[in-house]
Order: C-alpha cells, then sequence, then structure tokens
C-alpha cells in the first residue's frame, strides 16, 4: 500500500482533507492520524494558554474567517458515537439491576392516596430566656381541597392549647387585634402577659417589671386594662404609712415599664371590693374604674387624676348588682342584675344590657335581656365585640354575639356540644375537680379561648373552641 506524508495535514484545507480515502485497513496509518490530532490539539491549547497569562500581550482587531478543516468533523463525530454507545450501555445495566416490581409502585401510589386523609400532628417547640417564654405548637392539618359553604354552627371541637409550663393561673383575657392578651401569674407568683396569637398556635409571656419597690406592694392588689399599645394597671402598697399608697403603672406588652406615677387620690374610695377581668377600662385617654357602691372613677393617664364621674346605682329599681361596660365603639353600657346572694356562691336569676349615659347616670334603651324563660346561671359576662358584633355575652355555658340592630346569635353552646360529641367536649373542658366557670374569648368568629380553672393544683387550662360547620355535624 502507497505511503503518504502525514505532515501535510498541519496546514491542510478542506481540499487536500476531501483527497484523502475515505477508510484506511492501515493500523499504523489511523495510529498517525490520532497522534497527529493530539499534537494540534495541544499546540493549539499551549498558545491560548500563553495569550491569557500574558496580559501584555500585542492586541489584534478585525475579524478573520476561519475554514473549520473536514478532518475534525470526523473526529468528532467518531467520538460522539463512541460516548452516546457507552451511556447506553450504562442505562441498560443500571436498568435491569433497580428495577421496581409494578406492585410497588401501586404501594406508593397507596401511601401517597393515605396522606391526604384528615389527620392532626401537634409539633411544640418551647424557647426559654430569663424573663420570657415563647411556646409554638403547630398544628399540621390536611387542608380539603374544597372550601366549606355551609353555615357555621354554635357546636364546636375542642383542642387544648400548650402554654409555656410555668403559667399558673390566668386573672383575666381580653381579645386584641392580633389574638389574645392575659394576665397570668407563673408558678414562682410573678405577674406575666401572656400574648396567645389569634391562630391559636403560639403563645408568648413576658414577666411585668415591677416598680423599683416591689417588695413594697401587695401583689393580689392590682388592676389590669389591656389594650393595643399596652397594659395599664393599678399597684396597690401593703404598706402605704411610709411610700405611696397607689402607683398608675404603663407597661409595654414585652414586660417593660414605661412609667410609674403615683396615684394618692385613690386612697380615698374603696377598693377591696372588685369584680376581677370588668371594672377597670381603658377608653381613649383615660381609664375608668368601677367601685363596689357603684361610683364610677375616672383616671387620667398622665396625670393619675382621679374624679368621679357617675353613680351606677343613683336610679333606684329592683336589680341589685350592676357593672360597667363599654362595647366595639367605646360607648358606654350597663350590665344590671338580680341575683340571690348566698355563701360561697350566688344564682343570677335575670340580667340586662342597657345603654347608660355616664354623666347623667341614667340608663337608656334596653339592648338584651334575659326573659323569661332563661334558666337562671351563677356567671353573666359582658365582653368588647368587633366586626358586626357590638359586645358578646358569657353565660359559661353560651357565648352569644350582640349586633348593632339588638339581633342576636348563638355562637357557642357547650350543651349542645356536649350532646353532639357524646361528652367528649365535656371532658375537654369540665374535667374532675375543675373550680370555675368556663371564660370564652372570641380570637374571632370561628376560633375562641376557653379557659378553666383546675384544683388541686389551681393551674388554668386553655383551650382553642372551633365552630363547626353544618356539614360536619352527623
Amino acid at each position: 500500500m502507497k505511503k503518504f506524508d502525514l505532515g501535510i495535514l498541519d496546514n491542510a484545507d478542506d481540499d487536500v482533507i476531501e483527497k484523502l480515502p475515505p477508510y484506511s485497513s492501515d493500523e499504523e496509518t489511523r495510529k498517525r492520524v490520532l497522534a497527529m490530532s493530539e499534537k494540534k490539539f495541544d499546540e493549539l491549547m499551549n498558545e491560548k494558554k500563553d495569550e491569557k497569562n500574558n496580559k501584555y500581550s500585542v492586541s489584534v482587531s478585525g475579524v478573520e474567517k476561519y475554514r473549520k478543516p473536514v478532518w475534525h468533523r470526523v473526529l468528532s463525530t467518531a467520538a460522539a458515537v463512541a460516548v452516546i454507545a457507552g451511556g447506553l450501555g450504562t442505562a441498560a445495566l443500571l436498568n435491569n439491576k433497580s428495577k421496581i416490581p409494578p406492585e410497588d409502585i401501586t404501594a406508593s401510589e397507596s401511601e401517597i392516596e393515605n396522606t391526604t386523609t384528615e389527620e392532626q400532628d401537634i409539633t411544640t417547640t418551647q424557647i426559654t430566656t430569663t424573663e420570657q417564654i415563647t411556646t409554638t405548637q403547630t398544628l399540621t392539618e390536611t387542608q380539603s381541597l374544597t372550601t366549606d359553604n355551609t353555615p357555621l354552627t354554635d357546636i364546636v371541637r375542642c383542642d387544648q392549647i400548650k402554654l409555656p409550663d410555668d403559667i399558673l393561673n390566668f386573672i383575666q383575657a381580653e381579645r386584641t387585634e392580633d389574638g389574645i392578651g392575659c394576665i397570668v401569674y407563673n408558678e414562682r407568683r410573678k405577674l406575666t402577659y401572656l400574648h396567645i396569637n389569634e391562630d391559636m398556635q403560639t403563645s408568648e409571656a413576658f414577666v411585668l417589671t415591677s416598680p423599683s419597690d416591689q417588695e413594697q406592694y401587695y401583689s393580689s392588689r392590682r388592676w389590669f386594662a389591656i389594650e393595643e399599645d399596652g397594659i395599664w394597671a393599678i399597684v396597690k402598697n401593703e404598706n402605704y404609712k411610709e411610700i405611696e399608697p397607689y402607683l398608675l403603672c404603663h407597661y409595654a406588652k414585652n414586660g417593660e415599664l414605661i412609667s410609674s406615677i403615683p396615684a394618692n387620690e385613690l386612697q380615698d374610695y374603696s377598693l377591696s371590693d372588685y369584680r376581677l377581668g370588668g371594672d377597670f377600662e381603658s377608653v381613649g385617654d383615660v381609664l375608668y374604674l368601677t367601685l363596689y357602691d357603684g361610683k364610677v372613677l375616672q383616671i387620667d393617664k398622665e396625670t393619675a387624676k382621679v374624679s368621679i364621674v357617675s353613680d351606677l346605682y343613683k336610679e333606684d329599681d329592683s336589680y341589685n348588682k350592676k357593672y360597667l361596660f363599654f362595647d366595639r365603639d367605646d360607648k358606654s353600657i350597663l350590665l344590671r342584675e338580680k341575683i340571690e346572694s348566698a355563701p360561697d356562691t350566688h344564682t343570677i336569676h335575670e340580667a340586662s344590657v342597657s345603654e347608660f349615659d355616664l354623666e347623667s347616670g341614667s340608663c337608656g334603651q334596653t339592648i338584651y335581656t334575659t326573659g323569661d324563660n332563661w334558666d337562671s346561671k351563677n356567671y353573666f359576662f359582658v365582653l368588647k365585640g368587633f366586626g358586626e358584633y357590638r359586645f358578646f355575652i358569657n353565660t359559661s355555658s353560651e357565648l352569644i354575639g350582640i349586633r348593632d340592630d339588638g339581633t342576636t346569635e348563638s355562637l357557642i353552646d357547650l350543651d349542645a356540644s356536649d350532646v353532639d360529641r357524646n361528652g367528649a367536649i365535656n371532658d375537654c373542658l369540665q374535667p374532675p375537680y375543675s373550680t370555675s366557670d368556663i371564660m370564652i374569648v372570641p380570637a374571632d368568629d370561628t376560633h375562641f379561648l376557653g379557659h378553666i380553672l383546675h384544683s388541686p393544683d389551681y393551674k388554668t387550662a386553655a383551650y382553642c373552641l372551633t365552630r363547626k360547620h353544618e356539614s360536619e355535624i352527623g
């Protein structure tokens, strides 16, 4: 076979390459072609490397048309064929070793379908610092693909809320814009602000910073009003012969004491009898404190100046107990009750809520009354409203919403829920040794906080009450 000089390939163009025989059975020729190709590639790469490393190299401008030799295309095609063949072989080998039987695929699909069933997992995380405890309870619940558009009922389901471990008992609880604010005692008997998020899954506890003379003040003689910007408190001194008898304190919601000023004028009034959670209200720039004898005190937030603004018993009527409240729009309303007292208990036979004028001390139009068929209760409480509800009435077994036009709606009926759940709601909210009525505070028109004090440890348990839709009632 005639041999030719492969050196002509060094500067070969397409015309020369076309003259090469398409195939060669000469092994030596094939090796020399491969060696020459590798040499050309190495020289080209070395030239580019030198140009990159030499930053003072001569710059070249303009464009020179480059004709890629045909033999480059020949070698590239051969290399591509080799790579593809290797890849196909590897894929086939792996496919034979890891083939999944059809029944395994079916089982996997079944497991995926099972994850769409309704279930609830609870994960609790608690972060503790010196004076703050944050408890997060994550409720992972599979949601239905379709929205339940059936009306809400007054029947609820009950789920316990995980609170920080050292929370002992509640003093009062009120709705805020982003959840529910509570004044509580922790196990160290420290007064604490507890915030429960509106989703009922996260709670934070902040110990309230006491005045500098904290040891001189009797902790149980405090009145609290929770508002969006913080917490107002009246603190009574246990021994006021040496220092101020009362202080008006303003707290931030992280527990920090913003201000503390003397409220000496309060010593002229009897504050010994006080109904927790209803007689100390914040309205604008002033605070209202209702005394046991029906006198209503107005306290200026900046100066702590005290003045009498009303008398709840000015009008003589058949009601022997009266309480001042404020509605959603901070308008004054009066709760009047006919009660029968006995040692350690009392029974409410009748109750009504009316418009009330603070200045004149007179009642206006009756907004709500229990009526003749009302069963006697031992608890009746008014809560500030929101949204379409002007205010709420809590009787410990039901929560009623009162609208602007006076119409009512039963939002929660615990007795009906007890029947619906075959006793489960009763077991949830009233386990043995319960010592108080159920306090219900709305977070929104669907979710509510229910809290109750249990003995013998006298520790409050909190629950999320969720209204059911008609479609959920079996």
